[in-house]
């Protein structure tokens, strides 16, 4: 764990306490590991899509909202929108059963991104 201070700052904002550290550090492990929690039991939803897809659905407004939604559709071809209304489809359910994190991978790149719900 790293605590970054910007340079310019003053000299008593700069000269952190132990104590402080250990606190800051603390608070920091406890909130990344809540995440890692959830990112770790997330559910993978296996695509036959491309990289550049997933990379532009990490990019754009949620997929769960009309303007996400409606934005990817744009986006996408004519044969991969069958895929994007079956993710979401998909992605809908499993929100409504409460997972915070989904895994997408795709097939065809390799790759995989999670995707906050």
């Amino acid at each position: 764990l790293t605590i970054v201070n910007p340079q310019f700052a003053s000299k008593n904002l700069s000269r952190t306490k132990h104590k402080q550290k250990m606190m800051l550090s603390d608070r920091a492990m406890g909130s990344v590991s809540r995440v890692i929690n959830d990112v770790k039991s997330a559910p993978v939803l296996v695509l036959d899509l491309g990289p550049e897809l997933l990379r532009r659905l990490g990019g754009e407004p949620s997929i769960l909202t009309d303007a996400g939604y409606k934005r990817i559709m744009e986006l996408c071809s004519a044969h991969q929108r069958a895929y994007v209304v079956e993710l979401h489809t998909s992605m809908e359910r499993y929100k409504r059963e409460g997972c915070l994190y989904v895994w997408l991978y795709s097939v065809k790149g390799d790759y995989a991104i999670t995707y906050k719900l």
